[in-house]
């Protein structure tokens, strides 16, 4: 059997969290909630997770974001917005859903989306001009 895909869950609200939490966890997640963008960024540290979910409104959220991207740059974020107003400007997520697509159903879909591994070729690093002429091994030890 498959390891579970680790889910970190930020939502100031505890009641939306726990229905979050439940629905993910019969989907076969491992999530854990946090309150506060302090506390999640605590948790990031200390463990690896597959997917980065907010629950709007609460405060801090651009810089979890960009936090949790310095951590784990591959890691993915989705947030979920009850109003399109309360969407921050500077928000660099990886996905958002609207309050008009907000069902179980899509919701789902969009964690499985974003929390599957990526198969194929591997984008290719842009090596810097000054390395353009080292010899082969160099190259590939910089890349």
């Amino acid at each position: 059997m498959r390891p579970r895909k680790k889910i970190l869950l930020v939502s100031a609200s505890e009641d939306r969290a726990s229905i979050l939490k439940f629905m993910l966890e019969t989907s076969r997640f491992a999530v854990t909630a946090c309150l506060s963008a302090a506390e999640a960024l605590d948790l990031l540290s200390q463990e690896q997770y597959h997917l980065l979910l907010c629950h709007l409104p609460f405060t801090g959220i651009e810089n979890l974001i960009d936090s949790a991207r310095t951590i784990d740059e591959a890691m993915p974020s989705l947030v979920l917005a009850g109003k399109l107003s309360q969407l921050p400007i500077g928000i660099h997520a990886s996905a958002f859903i609207k309050p008009a697509d907000y069902c179980a159903a899509y919701l789902l879909e969009r964690v499985k989306v974003l929390t599957a591994r990526k198969r194929g070729p591997q984008p290719r690093r842009i090596l810097p001009a000054c390395m353009m002429d080292a010899p082969n091994e160099v190259r590939r030890l910089a890349s």
